[in-house]
């Protein structure tokens, strides 16, 4: 086989293990985003419905001490603060990273510091998805409320595990690829050569050998 034939065949190995190893992690990225959305989603629907139960808890509680006329905002704010300390309370720590809106502003926020405003606004409006931006999944819905203006609840969850997932499985990938494709080079252009140059020594020493047995061989005698 000539150098470039073979050359070209470890070039086709290469990007063989490459093909196959960037499609086994998309396909491994994708499975741990489908997991993560789905708790992402029953998530946001605890957070629907604890919300929901404390702004009636907060509107009667207003009610009852005949102000009312509280602004949203303050609302918001107390509703907000309420429900993730009953998150600390009830689990030890608080999962529930959240965000409430009303009118398109944030009234109230729990949510990372790395979540950026327009995207938490762009979610409380595509109430019928999942966003993902960056390595956070986001959610969106309008909360039923007794209060007359409108709210909505923006709920946060870190994807963070499955670009992990993804980017070990490359790595690991990568580096198994670089070991097979050096093995393939250097028995390529060093291994196999060198066995090609024995080969023909010896079979050059053979024939030699074989000729000078027979330049050395008695002639045979005349029949008289």
């Amino acid at each position: 086989m000539k150098r470039t034939s073979m050359y070209t065949a470890v070039l086709a190995l290469s990007l063989a293990m490459a093909l196959a190893g960037g499609g086994l992690a998309c396909r491994t990225f994708r499975e741990r985003l489908d997991a993560l959305e789905e708790q992402a989603v029953l998530q946001h629907q605890r957070n629907v419905c604890g919300l929901e139960d404390a702004f009636a808890a907060e509107y009667d509680t207003q009610s009852g001490a005949g102000y009312l006329s509280s602004g949203a905002d303050s609302v918001c704010a107390r509703v907000g603060q309420a429900y993730t300390r009953g998150q600390w309370l009830i689990l030890g720590s608080s999962t529930a990273a959240f965000a409430l809106m009303r009118e398109g502003d944030v009234a109230y926020s729990a949510l990372p510091e790395s979540v950026a405003a327009a995207d938490v606004q762009q979610a409380a409006a595509a109430t019928d998805g999942i966003l993902l931006r960056g390595e956070t999944l986001l959610l969106g819905g309008v909360l039923n409320t007794p209060y007359s203006y409108p709210v909505a609840v923006v709920t946060a969850a870190d994807a963070s595990e499955a670009f992990a997932a993804r980017n070990r499985l490359l790595y690991s990938w990568l580096a198994v690829q670089a070991v097979i494709t050096l093995a393939a080079l250097v028995a390529t252009f060093v291994i196999i050569p060198a066995m090609a140059t024995t080969g023909s020594d010896v079979s050059s020493s053979g024939l030699a050998l074989r000729q000078s047995a027979r330049a050395e061989r008695p002639p045979k005698p005349l029949c008289g």
